[in-house]
C-alpha cells in the first residue's frame, strides 16, 4: 500500500507529518533506497587516499545503508569512490587502507584496476586442457585409442564440476552461479 504525504510548497500552509511518517519501518526502508542510496554522502577527506595508488575502504553510513566502498587515488591521480565488492560473487575487494595499483578479489581472482575498471578473470580453460591430456594417457593405459574432442571436453568438465563439489561440498543453490 503506497501512501501519500502532502508537503506544501507554502510553508504557510506546512503541516506536520503524521507519526507512521517517523516510526514506519517500510516507510524508512523506502526512504533509504529512495533518498539516501541516490543522494550524496560525505565519504571523507582527500586526505585518506593521500598518494597516488592508495585505496581506502569504508562502509558509507555504517548500521543505515552499510554499503562497502572504497576510495582510491590511480596513476594520474584522480580520486574515485567505487563499490568495494566484486561483480562476481560480492566479495570485497579491499580489508585495509593502503597502496595498490590493483583490485583483487580473493575468492575466484577477478582484477580491477584502481579506477574500477575490469581487467582479468582466471578461467578454467587451462584446467580442463590439463585435465584433458592427463585423461587421454588414463584412457591410452586403459587401451582406448580414440577419443571424439567433443565427448573427452564433457568428460572432463564433468570431472573437474564432480571433484569441485566433493572438495568444497554440495552445498544448496543460491542462484549466483555467474
Amino acid at each position: 500500500m503506497k501512501r501519500k504525504f502532502n508537503i506544501d510548497s507554502d510553508i504557510s500552509k506546512a503541516e506536520t507529518l503524521p507519526s507512521s511518517f517517523y516510526k514506519d519501518l517500510k516507510i524508512f526502508e523506502e526512504l533509504k533506497t529512495k533518498i539516501f542510496l541516490k543522494s550524496w554522502q560525505w565519504v571523507g577527506d582527500s586526505d585518506l587516499v593521500k598518494e597516488k595508488n592508495s585505496v581506502y575502504p569504508q562502509l558509507l553510513l555504517e548500521d543505515y545503508l552499510t554499503e562497502p566502498i572504497v576510495l582510491t587515488r590511480d596513476e594520474s591521480d584522480t580520486i574515485h569512490c567505487l563499490t568495494n565488492v566484486c561483480t562476481h560473487r560480492g566479495n570485497i575487494l579491499v580489508f585495509e587502507p593502503g597502496k595498490s595499483k590493483k583490485l583483487v578479489c580473493m575468492y575466484h581472482g577477478r582484477r580491477f584496476n584502481n579506477k574500477g575498471d575490469f581487467e582479468f578473470m582466471p578461467s578454467l580453460t587451462k584446467s580442463i586442457a590439463l585435465f584433458s591430456l592427463l585423461l587421454i594417457l588414463l584412457l591410452n593405459i586403459f587401451g582406448v585409442k580414440k577419443v571424439e574432442k567433443t565427448h573427452l571436453l564433457i568428460v572432463s568438465i564433468s570431472v573437474l564440476s564432480l571433484i569441485g563439489l566433493i572438495i568444497f561440498g554440495f552445498g544448496s543453490f543460491d542462484g549466483a552461479l555467474t
